[in-house]
């Protein structure tokens, strides 16, 4: 199995189950620890508590810093979840502020809760995308939404 940066990637694309463990504490202590973790991703949970971006970046730093994991990566995948819902696409652009900041920490994916219609999920994949990434944009998907400039630290994690 040839590695990426995410081991998740890898598991489904073998099709191999993927495995997960939530963390509670965002701080750079515990990325270090979090680094070793037995888990295939972790999950930051926003959707239950506080909204915690600079503890969020203190950890993904934690993590590269604690790296690589046991099994050869750069740093173990990791979700979060939101503290908005994914029910219309009128809240989903409402709160696209915070996917733009849990993606701007370096996280590598959203699970976004509630999704309830297809248009609410399109305006998620919209707000997760920057204009410049065009592969899919048509009929379905439009252009991505986040502003150039948030990409340069999570590419460096």
């Amino acid at each position: 199995m040839a590695k990426r940066l995410n081991r998740c990637i890898d598991l489904l694309q073998a099709d191999h189950p993927i495995y997960y463990t939530h963390t509670d504490e965002l701080s750079y202590e515990n990325g270090r620890q979090q680094a070793e973790t037995w888990a295939d991703f972790l999950i930051v949970d926003f959707e239950h508590a506080p909204f915690d971006v600079i503890g969020l970046r203190a950890f993904m730093n934690g993590l590269v810093d604690g790296g690589p994991t046991p099994d050869g990566y750069r740093m173990p995948t990791v979700i979060a979840t939101l503290p908005s819902n994914c029910k219309t696409r009128a809240e989903v652009e409402a709160n696209a502020w915070q996917i733009r900041h849990v993606l701007s920490a370096g996280v590598h994916g959203i699970l976004h809760t509630h999704a309830r219609d297809a248009d609410s999920v399109r305006a998620f994949v919209e707000a997760c995308r920057y204009p410049f990434q065009t592969i899919g944009v048509g009929d379905q998907i439009g252009q991505g939404q986040r502003g150039a400039g948030g990409q340069e630290t999570p590419a460096e994690l």
